[in-house]
Formats: structure tokens, sequence, C-alpha cells
């Protein structure tokens, strides 16, 4: 059902702003960026050393995906700070530092981290389901089997 006062939303405007943004960020932030890119490739670099025994134990499994999400969001927060203020406020970031003390630093890194958490769920949620699950007795020989 529609409404009379229902009206589309400018997806296609709102897409092509987001791009624009992202194409004026790129080379006055280009340090911070490919800092990010470093960031996420040593982590994933990091976990695959990660013995897989270990990854699938449950208890261990799940704090090691924890602790991988809390150290993304916590060295990520200082660059996503430095690109909302450069959209919202058109600072440039020269540096990277981590302003622990900072408000803005504790609530970007809490809702990244929130984030990370909540986007792992269904997955953390689908292994322990399917640990839990009973197997299931092999199936008899031909469809309607008898027996005897």
């Amino acid at each position: 059902m529609t409404s009379a006062y229902q009206h589309k939303l400018p997806i296609w405007l709102t897409l092509g702003a987001g791009y624009r943004e992202w194409l004026r960020m790129l080379p006055a932030l280009r340090r911070l960026v490919v800092n990010a890119f470093l960031i996420v490739l040593a982590i994933s670099v990091l976990d695959q050393f990660i013995p897989a025994s270990l990854e699938e134990q449950e208890p261990f499994g799940t704090a090691i995906s924890l602790a991988e999400a809390a150290v993304r969001a916590f060295l990520l927060a200082p660059i996503l700070i430095a690109i909302h203020r450069f959209i919202i406020l058109d600072e440039i970031t020269e540096t990277y530092a981590v302003p622990i003390g900072e408000p803005a630093f504790r609530r970007f890194f809490g809702w990244l981290f929130a984030f990370e958490v909540l986007a792992g769920l269904p997955f953390d949620f689908l292994s322990a389901f399917r640990v839990s699950m009973p197997r299931s007795p092999p199936p008899r020989a031909g469809l309607l089997a008898r027996s005897s």
C-alpha cells in the first residue's frame, strides 16, 4: 500500500553525493586511507597465523574474533573520525593519532566495535547451530526400504 504523502527517496542523488565526497576525500586523506588499508591487511595476515584447530574451538574462536574486532575498531576509529571531520567540517587530518582521551574517539570505537560484533553474529550463530545439531543416521538403501 502506498500513501498519498509518500514520496520517492533521492537514492541516485544521494549515491552521487557520496561518490563525489569519496573522490574529494581521496587526494586530501590519501595517507590515512593507505593506513586503513594496511591495518586491515595486517590484521588479515595475522589471522592466517592462528591455528585452525584453535579457531574452531567454540570459546577460543569467539574470543579470537572478538579480539580481532576490538583491535580493528581501535585502529580504524581515528581514520573514520578524520574522514567524518573532512566531510562535515572540511578539516584535513595530516597524521594518524589515537586520541584515547577524546569522547569522540570512545564513541567511534564503541560504535565500530558494536557494528563489527553485530555483523559477525549471524556467522557465530550459524557455526554454533551447526555444532549443536545432532547428526542424522545414514539413509537406508532405497526410498521405501523394507525392514526384515
